[in-house]
């Protein structure tokens, strides 16, 4: 008898034992299976209805052409609306982390703002650390195009302490000039890229712009001496599509310029912190190279080694690499003959990336479309590791595809949240059957981890 309890209480002290031990490794289970996200490319259920959210306002179209992450989490998209008209203004919404129109901002969480009786269009923007919201473009003076700089306090209101309202433009006239980055510097100052189109009568080029304002609006002087400069690329006409400040103060601008075979080729300039050209970069600071007939820069990064990013569009999606003194980079890609990412979406006649973005592990997001006559143009995003080898943990090989019912859809923006979640920014034509407009800002999010999934097998002896 004594043997049989003595046996009990062994038993008991075991399952007594184990048992907790069973919960705390259920309890780990749980907390791995939590801290793992859904399948990187799926869209992000958590955020507005399934992953996106759609913004429309009746009788205007709007076009989404910018993203930015505040530090809160709060999503600002900014673009245009009225487009395609002759009064086209200014159009920014904000969101909460969970997708729903933040309310505290502008009337209802959008904001509108006309500059002049024609074209004011935001088509890049930037959060400072006072959550003050940056937003460049150009808007219409005598007939021309100006660029122009606008910054609004964190509730969505002109900030008056800037330029006259808030409101900076300049002339360089006779020209058409327009600005498509911007980025708000440690220091307060406001640098911006763009492009001049001067009257064609002249016969000059179009340049590179590059402007820069002090924390009130005021042209920063130490920018080439004016707070502008213009930089013509050898080939022909260019422009100027995106911009990157390095970690030294070197600004770097990426476009293309109309090039060697007829078509258009990459181009890449970077400015020291005076403005002037960069001679340890490439030829004088200018960089220049043909990978198609027609290949168009419109997005530029700079990775944490230094090394230099520009993609847009060659033969399809097209993203090449270089090293920081504007040398090419023959270790990135696949194609050892090329070195350049390209990349088609099968089924479709042609495919462009819009915009890049860097992840934390310095893989590379891309953002963009493809494109059919006939066919629903889906949105499409691809992740890259940080040399340009799909990453085929993200969707399938690297790569999704979205579509919001039959409509055609643009993806013109994209940024990565600080827990490597994707927001992609564009807009919808939602009466797309028609010859008629009716566009809507959108935002899509999507849900991405590039760290390998680790699994720590938990044994029970």
């Amino acid at each position: 008898m004594e043997k049989k309890r003595m046996a009990r209480k062994s038993l008991g002290l075991t399952i007594a034992l184990i048992l907790p031990l069973a919960l705390v490794v259920f309890a780990l289970q749980l907390l791995i299976a939590a801290a793992l996200p859904t399948a990187s490319g799926d869209l992000d259920a958590g955020f507005g209805t399934g992953g996106w959210v759609r913004l429309p306002i009746t009788g205007s179209n709007q076009i989404g052409r910018a993203v930015a992450m505040q530090p809160d989490g709060k999503v600002v998209i900014a673009g245009y609306d009225n487009w395609n008209t002759s009064n086209e203004n200014i159009i920014m919404a904000r969101y909460r982390a969970d997708g729903v129109l933040d309310t505290s901002f502008g009337v209802g969480g959008v904001v509108t703002m006309s500059l002049s009786a024609g074209h004011d269009t935001a088509y890049a923007v930037d959060v400072q650390s006072d959550d003050k919201i940056v937003v460049a473009g150009l808007s219409t003076a005598g007939g021309v195009n100006v660029p122009a700089i606008v910054r609004f306090n964190a509730d969505g209101s002109p900030d008056a302490s800037f330029g006259t309202g808030g409101v900076v433009t300049t002339s360089l006239q006779p020209a058409s000039v327009f600005l498509l980055s911007v980025a708000v510097l440690d220091d307060g100052r406001i640098v911006a890229g763009g492009g001049v189109v001067p009257l064609s009568s002249s016969g000059a080029p179009n340049t590179f712009l590059l402007m820069r304002v002090l924390s009130n609006g005021s042209m920063d002087t130490t920018l080439g001496g004016t707070g502008l400069v213009t930089t013509a690329i050898p080939g022909g006409d260019a422009i100027s599509w995106d911009m990157a400040v390095q970690s030294d103060g070197k600004i770097l601008l990426g476009g293309y310029v109309w090039g060697n075979l007829g078509g258009t080729d990459f181009a890449l300039v970077r400015y020291n912190t005076d403005g002037s050209l960069d001679s340890a970069f490439g030829a004088g600071g200018i960089v220049t190279q043909t990978i198609s007939a027609s290949d168009y820069g419109y997005s530029v990064l700079v990775q944490q080694d230094g090394k230099i990013i520009i993609g847009g569009k060659a033969d399809g999606g097209g993203i090449a690499r270089y090293n920081s003194d504007g040398s090419y980079d023959n270790t990135f890609g696949s194609n050892p003959a090329t070195n350049v990412v390209t990349y088609s979406v099968a089924g479709y006649q042609s495919t462009s990336f819009s915009k890049l973005a860097l992840e934390n592990n310095d893989y590379i997001v891309a953002a963009g479309s493809a494109y059919t006559p006939g066919l629903v143009a889906p949105i499409i995003v691809a992740v890259f590791d940080r040399d340009g080898i799909p990453d085929t943990d993200f969707g399938v090989g690297g790569l999704v595809t979205t579509t919001v019912d039959t409509h055609f859809a643009s993806a013109r923006a994209v940024t990565v949240q600080t827990d490597n979640k994707i927001v992609v920014a564009g807009n919808i034509d939602m009466d797309d059957a028609t010859s008629g407009y009716e566009d809507d800002l959108m935002l899509w999010r999507y849900n991405y981890a590039s760290v390998t999934k680790i699994y720590l097998p938990l044994v029970i002896k």
